[in-house]
């Protein structure tokens, strides 16, 4: 008979009580129970921590130790001794309920098939269907009273209402885009779309760009192009000398200094960058790093087909399971995350090629989990300067339309005219 395999991890447990002793605040932001905790000390050092959090005390030994008998204090200074960072906190939160919620479902399956000889198979079955609903949705997420909702809704709206005519979200550096959505809203997942060279990446370092020119720092996952490559299109763009001339080094002296205060106001701007999370676990971490760490406002992720998820059992469940931790990341964080996507082949093959949503690469769940889809189209990509239409296929609070505007390829710039400087 096979040995049951009881899903554990004492590493990941002494993680987050390591954590919380650098800074008991994240108690209140991990959400997590005793029960969450399978070692016996471990949730009574865990039960004493939410005493002393709920007593607004400090969880340092002495008070700690007034909890805890002298075997499990001996377990608490050895953790103490131990050299922990917070960084991937909530990483570890996330690991640390997933293995809880498997002993449960483990614990009720257990108990259901002990029960065969005993009980109809439709008592059962209803047994485990309340028990599962009960393990997956009372994972102690944060809830509201209507009253407290009623509340909030009315300061919101106080609030926005004193500021009318302001954006209530991040600027894209569009005005015509912004006052369709409204800006990038905190909590939302917002997808750019495009075929190859039509100007999503470039798209994406301009609103990073206007972010960060209107106070909101703004953090760049790139796992498309590296650094050498960005670093050049985002000269171009605050300099506006010609990519190519970048790259080849053909400068006049007048365009150095004008290479000079881009480098200057790209150095003065609160933005931030990374090249080497291509792994969801990572580019999770990343996110959370930059976020809490860092003060990012507004983050870009470029693009999501270059992510990898381990575990899928497919593309399409991949992509699903990729989208569904952005959209995710964006509520928890409560920060506006932009994600890129390619497109499939479908509308090179229409005589109107403008795209739409059936045109989303890998899955379909990237329309089901994102807030809105920006789809962008350039009618002749061979030119490097032209009209673009950001098609908003989905805009699940403020509707659908189509934003015209221009691009320069040759300086990564976008602008509301070819007109506009």
């Amino acid at each position: 008979m096979r040995a049951v395999i009881i899903p554990y991890s004492p590493e990941i447990e002494q993680a987050v009580i390591g954590q919380l002793l650098l800074e008991p605040g994240l108690l209140k932001k991990s959400g997590l129970k005793e029960d969450d905790f399978r070692g016996n000390a471990l949730r009574r050092i865990f039960r004493a921590m939410v005493d002393l959090f709920r007593k607004n005390q400090t969880f340092d030994l002495p008070f700690l130790g007034g909890y805890l008998v002298p075997a499990d204090l001996e377990i608490l200074n050895k953790i103490s001794s131990e050299s922990f960072t917070t960084i991937n906190f909530l990483s570890h939160v996330s690991q640390l309920r997933e293995l809880s919620t498997k002993r449960n479902l483990q614990a009720l399956f257990a108990k259901a098939a002990e029960e065969l000889g005993k009980r109809e198979a439709k008592e059962i079955y209803l047994n485990v269907r309340q028990g599962s609903s009960e393990i997956m949705g009372g994972r102690g997420a944060e809830s509201s009273t209507g009253a407290e909702m009623a509340a909030h809704g009315w300061k919101w709206i106080q609030e926005r209402a004193e500021r009318k005519g302001d954006l209530a979200g991040i600027p894209s550096g569009l005005n015509p885009l912004d006052e369709h959505l409204d800006g990038f809203l905190d909590t939302e997942l917002s997808l750019i779309a495009a075929r190859p060279s039509v100007g999503k990446s470039a798209f994406a370092q301009h609103c990073l760009l206007s972010a960060a020119r209107a106070g909101f720092p703004g953090a760049f996952l790139s796992l498309e192009m590296g650094q050498i490559q960005i670093e050049h299109r985002i000269l171009s763009n605050l300099s506006g000398i010609p990519l190519w001339k970048i790259r080849k080094g053909l400068l006049k002296q007048e365009e150095w200094d004008k290479i000079g205060g881009a480098a200057n106001t790209l150095c003065s701007l609160p933005i931030r960058f990374s090249f080497g999370a291509r792994n969801l676990k990572d580019v999770i971490s990343t996110a959370i790093n930059f976020v809490e760490n860092h003060e990012v406002k507004i983050l870009f992720l470029d693009y999501i087909q270059l992510v990898r998820a381990d575990g899928a059992q497919n593309r399409e469940r991949e992509v699903s399971m990729i989208s569904g931790e952005l959209k995710g990341l964006a509520t928890s964080l409560k920060v506006p995350v932009i994600a890129l996507s390619q497109l499939t082949r479908a509308p090179e093959k229409r005589e109107d090629r403008r795209p739409t949503l059936a045109d989303l690469r890998d899955s379909g769940s990237l329309e089901q989990d994102a807030d809105n889809v920006i789809l962008l189209y350039r009618e002749d990509i061979s030119q490097p300067r032209g009209e673009v239409e950001f098609i908003v296929a989905k805009g699940r609070n403020c509707g659908t339309g189509t934003i015209k505007a221009f691009f320069d390829g040759e300086t990564q710039r976008f602008r509301e005219s070819e007109n506009d400087q």
